[in-house]
């Protein structure tokens, strides 16, 4: 067997190790994240349940906040998680993603815990410092993912495990708000919300501190043919010190910025179609999705099922060599932008009265748009595996700051919330955005790994030659698929 092939066999997953390790600590990222979401979504049903008036409940407090009090409660968590998002990958850099998420989550939960009583003792103010605080500590949930995956799983099972593990995003949606509502309507009240899961949140931080781990390097139960088989593959070496982040460099480099823009895009479309479509459904076309539980988490149950089924193609396309990483990033990215495009053209021209045509379109935009995770998402990862979670926390602040920019041009541009000609101005605008931030990640994207990663080589950046060098490579492999099919 040729060097070649030997090192071609090490990096196929299923054949000598099967499961292992690896797959534990992916399915603990999958509850962190699912948990993380769970308390992030519950508040938009609990704040209902807080200021409900027609309640039967005599046990139960009940508070007189206006509209524009409850936004500010909706939105106080989001101001933690945008400051805290590239202090919380240099955390995670410097100090290991595990202690992190220990930390985050047993946090995020004795906060929660600690709502019902701080909000009798200082209003709605309290309530909002608490929701920020948990706002700051969740903000390293993306760094610390991306700094696990860069340390434990392959390339060539990257796509499906990644993928598994950031699809607890949409299932802590789907689960979090059915719950919350459960929780409500029950004598207890709204303040068993908080209480099941803050103990809920709790026993994740728990569970990582006991199970999770950094790296293979510092796991005290795998075995040394999995930890050799992940850092083989991986060619993974466990420094004694992290390696300074070489800011100049990262912020020089143009895949960074084409990955940096991609993620701008996907993030302002993901923003306007979850936040402003359900207010364009039930005031133009007088379709309220809020109305019925189930019909509100078909979109995030589509996404999942989408995520699932595009991992699988992703990673089957790479390690059958028919797309080279970079041409998979960019194909699967252009899936998750483009097609979305259109459908929010589509969307646009649907009339009145088609309810099961709106909706439809809906449920497909978002599952399509899961392909975003087999792009601009594990590109993080490809760039810089040593400081994939401090590309993700930067690209993260940036994406969210513009993304809070979406609901105001929205509010620009729509004065008649029931007139569809504006909404459709809505439904252009950010198909084009989603159009021209995609193309320039096409352009000056690439999933080779840059010269910085590397501490040895952190003032030796040559741009130029690495984007030249991964086009010679995706022409030679696609010359070398067109000799094989003749």
């Amino acid at each position: 067997m040729t060097e070649k092939n030997k090192n071609s066999h090490e990096l196929e997953p299923g054949e000598k190790y099967g499961f292992g390790v690896r797959h534990v600590q992916v399915i603990l990222m999958f509850i962190c994240l699912s948990v993380a979401y769970i308390m992030r979504v519950n508040m938009s049903v609990a704040i209902v349940a807080m200021t409900d008036k027609s309640s039967t409940w005599e046990n139960i407090q009940i508070f007189d906040w206006d509209k524009k009090t409850q936004d500010v409660i909706l939105s106080s968590f989001f101001w933690g998680y945008m400051v805290m998002q590239i202090p919380a990958g240099q955390l995670a850099h410097r100090y290991g993603a595990k202690t992190l998420l220990v930390v985050a989550m047993t946090a995020n939960g004795l906060i929660s815990l600690i709502i019902p009583w701080a909000v009798n003792l200082g209003g709605w103010k309290v309530v909002c410092a608490c929701r920020a605080l948990q706002g700051l500590t969740q903000a390293s949930m993306f760094p610390c993912m991306h700094t696990l995956v860069s340390k434990w799983i392959p390339n060539s099972e990257r796509s499906r495990l990644s993928n598994f593990a950031f699809s607890g995003t949409p299932v802590g949606t789907i689960v979090g708000m059915p719950l919350s509502s459960i929780l409500a309507s029950t004598s207890w009240g709204w303040p068993w919300i908080f209480y099941v899961i803050g103990f809920i949140g709790i026993l994740t931080g728990v569970m990582w501190f006991f199970l999770g781990a950094d790296s293979p390097a510092k796991h005290t139960s795998i075995t040394k043919e999995e930890k050799s088989y992940i850092e083989n593959a991986l060619g993974n070496v466990e420094a004694e010190k992290a390696p300074k982040t070489p800011w100049k460099s990262i912020f020089t480099s143009l895949p960074f910025l084409a990955l940096a823009v991609a993620h701008v895009g996907c993030n302002w479309g993901f923003t306007t179609l979850l936040v402003e479509t359900p207010s364009y459904l039930k005031n133009a076309l007088g379709i309220d999705m809020r109305r019925s539980g189930m019909l509100s988490a078909l979109p995030y149950i589509g996404m999942w099922i989408g995520s699932v089924l595009l991992s699988f193609i992703s990673d089957y396309l790479v390690n059958k060599e028919i797309f080279s990483p970079t041409v998979s990033r960019k194909v699967f990215n252009s899936i998750g932008t483009w097609i979305p495009a259109l459908g929010l053209i589509i969307l646009g021209y649907i009339p009145p009265g088609y309810e099961i045509a709106a909706v439809s379109m809906i449920i497909c935009i978002v599952a399509v748009s899961s392909g975003m995770n087999m792009g601009y998402m594990m590109n993080n990862i490809d760039l810089a595996p040593n400081f994939a979670g401090t590309l993700i926390s930067i690209t993260n602040c940036v994406a969210n700051g513009f993304g809070i920019l979406a609901p105001i041009t929205v509010g620009m541009i729509v004065v008649n919330d029931n007139d569809p000609k504006e909404w459709r101005s809505v439904f252009m605008i950010n198909a084009g955005i989603l159009f021209v931030t995609n193309l320039f990640f096409i352009v000056f994207g690439t999933s080779r790994k840059q010269s910085w990663n590397e501490p040895i080589q952190n003032n030796d950046i040559e741009l130029n030659g690495d984007l030249e060098k991964d086009i010679e490579e995706e022409a030679t492999m696609l010359k070398g698929n067109k000799i094989a099919e003749e």
